[in-house]
């Protein structure tokens, strides 16, 4: 993959997270009659979570071929 391809994939799952933590924001929000930026985090956090979404990450990184390489790590 060149430069553009990895900025190109990296945007298209950005985008995914999003959705889908909008999403099930916004079903919290509906199913509980509260405005989506009134869900407790907490409550959210568990949703994203059960849904598979990693909440928090370290990097560490490798050279490879003289470029830096970040490795997401859950924790």
């Amino acid at each position: 993959m060149n430069e553009d391809q990895i900025q190109s994939a990296a945007a298209v799952r950005l985008g995914m997270v999003l959705g889908q933590s909008a999403a099930l924001a916004a079903d919290l929000a509906l199913r509980s009659g509260a405005a989506a930026q009134d869900v407790p985090y907490a409550r959210l956090s568990q949703v994203l979570t059960k849904a598979g979404q990693i909440m928090a990450w370290t990097a560490s990184g490798t050279e490879i071929g003289g470029e830096h390489v970040l490795h997401a790590q859950e924790h």
